[in-house]
């Protein structure tokens, strides 16, 4: 599902192949869980599982995360 699809508040991950990594990022942005936040245009505001903020691109493709 896009990143846009996914209901605030909720737990995902992500699953895009094609989404780029910086060379020198601290973390494997793919390996943590993430909480929807808002959608700001053409990103979406997220928190990771470590506290930090990113803004994907609301077409990332993504999974829910089905937390009890």
């Amino acid at each position: 599902m896009k990143l846009y699809e996914v209901p605030r508040g909720k737990v995902f991950k992500i699953t895009d192949s094609t989404i780029t990594i910086p060379p020198d990022a601290p973390i494997d942005i793919k390996n943590i869980l993430y909480t929807m936040g808002n959608v700001d245009g053409m990103y979406c505001n997220v928190h990771s599982q470590l506290g930090v903020r990113f803004y994907f691109a609301i077409w990332t493709e993504v999974e829910i995360i089905n937390s009890p």
